[in-house]
């Protein structure tokens, strides 16, 4: 079986067949996040389980594949992941096949190995895409499974130091 994963070009260095790293052949819409030496993989949806997962396992400079202890509130696909530091992830949106469109938000913390819930977005979303500018991350389109996968052309705006969202 031959298998495609993309990955930034920045993950290059860090990965060498191995393994430890088949799970890659069965996930799809995972998202890869680099943050301080590392290499995070959130999320996804596992084939060989039919559902999407709240793993996320984590590629350290020496290769080594190892199951970060804490987990996504909510096991998600097309969803958007950022380092917000070294040791920050926030995680927004994407798919449940029990919930459709998500609008849960969640910053996973490295350093002290939890992840904690945020407000969530004004519209749940998938297949959108996201940018942090000033401190705060800006929410551009993407569609919603309830709605027909009918695009929007909103913006919403999450302010990382009041936490609040706002949908302009």
């Amino acid at each position: 079986t031959l298998v495609f994963l993309a990955l930034p070009l920045w993950a290059l260095p860090f990965l060498q067949p191995q393994p430890s790293l088949v799970f890659a052949q069965e996930r799809m819409g995972l998202q890869t996040v680099k943050a301080g030496n590392s290499i995070y993989l959130l999320g996804g949806y596992d084939y060989r389980a039919g559902t999407t997962t709240r793993e996320i396992l984590r590629i350290g400079p020496d290769k080594t594949v190892t199951t970060v202890k804490s987990q996504l509130g909510v096991g998600r696909n097309h969803f958007k992941a950022f380092p917000l530091s070294s040791t920050q992830i926030l995680v927004a949106g994407g798919f449940n096949e029990l919930h459709g469109s998500l609008a849960e938000m969640e910053l996973v913390d490295l350093e002290k190995n939890q992840v904690l819930a945020l407000p969530w977005m004004s519209l749940p979303l998938e297949l959108f895409t996201a940018a942090p500018r000033d401190g705060k991350i800006y929410f551009f389109g993407g569609a919603r499974a309830q709605s027909g996968f009918r695009t929007f052309e909103y913006i919403q705006v999450f302010d990382l130091a009041t936490r609040q969202m706002t949908l302009l």
